[in-house]
């Protein structure tokens, strides 16, 4: 035997051992199955009556509340008639991905109406799109570990997301506008504590990323949350940015935010024709001057905020604080703020401002006299350090009155040092 012909049989042998004969063809997936309305029938009851972690598609007609399981769309449930919440979670775990929940419309003004409300806990709403609610987009009440991620939130009358004594949460990556309620009651996202049921507090919420336009009142509110960090969120054309203001109760304050973190968020071009305020406000309870029930305690850095402030005002301006203690107001931009730049107002104690870039604070009075930093009341303790506050090309009635300025009291203390000034006052009475 040749050596050829035996490399040619080992060759063979090689072939047939490593390399099979027949090739089997891929395995197909299997094609997702979702369920679609029935062409007659309640769709409420088929929606009900779906399993749990169900894919469904088309668009859902519903004339009552719905109370689902998990469920991914895309896929849209419309209520063909107004006056009630659309989608109710109550179950623990839920999810809900790609869903579109419609009302019958924004108005009239009716706070029972939600397009999702969620009493479970551990529930997710990822990619959900909110529309046409005569109250709130989204409303959350006492309930624990809730998530809402990029959705979509618009044209919705009171909160575009209200969450109502919930405790570990993060509202984030959402686009919410339109929200057309009054200039008393309206938000984009709200973190509340429940004043009405067993006094529990927000606590331990995010709300980061967002970008909210068009909010009557307030762009992100807290009443009274607890550990809640407000981050790198986009505000626009709103009557007030962002409000941590006290909770009450029948009209009287009894509990203050507490452990605040506002930072690196955008708040611009305020609508003047619906609420003139201040961009970012940090309010604990009152009790009276120098008697404050609970101080407001937090953070406000690194934010920009632009043409806030009420003009006619002495006690507005870009950035506000009263009622509030060991408050840090550092690395800001205030830009062309009505009433003042940064606003001290009563009863703020050991307050630190420092590193701030403040332009052109303005004011329709010159009897307003709006400053850069101004300590407008009594009871204010405060280190003003290390601020720009510089020139632009705003025009306005009265303008860059004072760089800093206190009222003359015994209460006031504020100590200003190494502040570069440009075409304001440096100081006035009551500052050393």
């Amino acid at each position: 035997m040749s050596v050829a012909s035996v490399l040619t049989d080992a060759l063979a042998d090689f072939v047939d051992v490593r390399i099979p004969t027949s090739v089997p063809p891929p395995s197909v997936p299997i094609a997702e199955e979702r369920v679609y309305p029935p062409a007659t029938g309640s769709h409420a009851d088929a929606l009900e009556a779906l399993p749990d972690v169900a894919l469904i598609g088309g668009t859902w007609l519903v004339e009552r509340t719905v109370t689902v399981g998990s469920l991914t769309g895309p896929a849209t449930i419309m209520a063909t008639t107004p006056g009630f919440t659309v989608v109710h979670v109550v179950g623990h775990g839920v999810r809900l991905r790609d869903i579109g929940i419609v009302g019958a419309g924004s108005s009239p003004y009716d706070d029972s109406v939600r397009g999702v409300e969620v009493t479970g806990g551990g529930v997710r709403l990822d990619c959900c799109r909110v529309m046409s609610v005569r109250g709130s987009g989204i409303w959350a009440e006492d309930c624990n570990d809730l998530t809402i991620r990029r959705c979509r939130i618009s044209d919705v009358h009171y909160a575009g997301v209200m969450l109502v004594g919930v405790v570990g949460a993060e509202v984030t990556w959402c686009t919410i506008d339109d929200v057309v309620g009054s200039a008393t009651d309206s938000y984009g996202v709200a973190v509340t504590r429940d004043a009405y049921q067993n006094g529990r507090r927000s606590e331990d919420v995010l709300v980061a990323h967002n970008r909210i336009s068009g909010v009557v009142r307030e762009g992100i509110d807290t009443h009274a949350g607890k550990n809640i960090t407000i981050d790198n969120n986009k505000i626009t054309q709103c009557g007030i940015g962002i409000a941590a203001v006290p909770s009450h109760i029948s009209g009287v304050d009894d509990m203050a935010p507490l452990d605040v973190s506002i930072t690196n968020n955008k708040v611009l071009d305020q609508d003047l024709s619906r609420i003139a305020g201040a961009g970012i406000m940090l309010v604990g309870a009152y009790g009276g001057l120098g008697n404050t029930l609970e101080q407001a305690t937090g953070v406000i850095s690194g934010n920009t905020v632009r043409g806030y402030g009420s003009p006619d005002s002495p006690n507005s301006g870009g950035i506000l604080t009263y009622d509030s203690r060991n408050v840090r107001i550092a690395d800001n931009e205030v830009d062309t703020c009505a009433g003042h730049g940064v606003t001290l107002y009563h009863d703020v104690s050991s307050a630190v401002v420092s590193g701030n870039t403040i332009i052109d604070p303005w004011s329709n009075s010159t009897a307003n006299a709006p400053s850069a930093v101004a300590a407008r009341s009594w009871y204010a303790t405060a280190l003003v350090v290390g601020n720009f506050f510089g020139r632009g090309d705003k025009a306005a009635t009265a303008l860059r009155a004072y760089g800093v300025r206190a009222t003359s009291h015994s209460t006031v203390g504020v100590y200003a040092t190494s502040n570069y000034t440009s075409g304001y006052g440096v100081t006035t009475a009551g500052t050393m």
